[in-house]
């Protein structure tokens, strides 16, 4: 990807392209937008509740919060669900003590910046889930999703197909009824109703929601514990972004079992890896001495490039 990644979800991607391409495909479905389209993901449950209280419905409010409790938890679902309202004093100390920890490690230097506000999701679509699906549609994941997916594909020369993604079931999906996309803890209710003829009980009904999952905490706490320690807590350039001190403390946890940040540890280790590789050094770039253009039109002719080329290449022949 050239850059530090969200996820391990694109490691798994990238094994599926690459067994694709063994297989001799060229073009594959893929199921990217019908969790931004149809309200897949588990974070729109609460925001499904505070749409409730909004509109006065506590009937459904009360009968949905169980259901909603019963898979996030309810204190989890009760912060979530009334975040807009709660003052910023009281969320952070929460999110710093039950989150990933993102912002506990933070190098003092890229404490003291200037960052800009976050984008909000759209204020004039009517109902906070909708809101949401929106912002995750065209700003805050798919835009991500899609290029991690490009890149993984094109690098097997293989082509992807997006039908949840089609402009105008997109359009469709939007303009529903939002309990017809999220009804109680049913997400995608829409879609499963018009599969149910042609799908066993046990995928129509399934409510385990699960990412492109990879066994990262099996990986990180077991065989790569001792190199996912030397990687993080060797002195580099990610130590200019991150506190090592407090970042080992977090370490420690997870490796422990006491803090299950194993999504955080990726990025960590994404970073480090990207760190390494192209701000320490970048193998690509080889020591040359600046052109001298003679005037402002001037190019290296093919056998110039062909000569710089050979004897930069047998340097660094030599050199290794």
């Amino acid at each position: 990807q050239d850059e530090p990644t969200a996820g391990p979800g694109l490691f798994s991607q990238w094994k599926v392209m690459e067994l694709a391409h063994g297989a001799g495909l060229k073009v594959l479905l893929d199921g990217q937008g019908g969790d931004e389209t149809l309200a897949g993901y588990r974070r729109y449950l609460p925001m499904r509740l505070r749409d409730h209280l909004i509109a006065g419905n506590v009937g459904a409010f009360a009968r949905d919060f169980t259901a909603v409790a019963g898979r996030l938890g309810a204190s989890h679902t009760l912060a979530l669900t009334l975040e807009p309202w709660l003052p910023v004093g009281l969320l952070r100390p929460l999110r710093l003590r039950f989150g990933q920890g993102k912002d506990r490690v933070l190098s003092d230097a890229l404490r003291k910046l200037d960052a800009p506000a976050p984008p909000r999701p759209p204020r004039e679509f009517p109902s906070a889930l909708l809101r949401q699906q929106v912002f995750d549609l065209t700003r805050r994941l798919l835009p991500s999703l899609l290029r991690y997916e490009d890149r993984n594909s094109m690098a097997f020369s293989i082509e992807t197909r997006l039908p949840f993604l089609d402009y105008r079931l997109v359009e469709f999906a939007l303009s529903l009824p939002d309990d017809e996309r999220l009804r109680g803890t049913t997400s995608k209710s829409i879609l499963r109703r018009a599969l149910a003829d042609r799908l066993p009980a046990t995928v129509t009904a399934r409510q385990d929601k699960m990412g492109f999952e990879t066994p990262t905490d099996l990986w990180l706490r077991g065989r790569f514990a001792a190199e996912t320690r030397r990687r993080l807590l060797t002195d580099g350039p990610l130590h200019a972004w991150v506190r090592p001190d407090v970042m080992r403390v977090e370490l420690e946890k997870y490796l422990a079992g006491r803090r299950d940040i194993g999504l955080q540890v990726w990025r960590w280790l994404s970073l480090e890896s990207w760190a390494r590789q192209y701000v320490t050094r970048d193998p690509r770039v080889t020591e040359r001495e600046p052109d001298m253009a003679i005037h402002a039109g001037h190019h290296r002719t093919y056998a110039e490039v062909t000569r710089d080329f050979e004897r930069e290449t047998a340097g660094a022949s030599l050199a290794g």
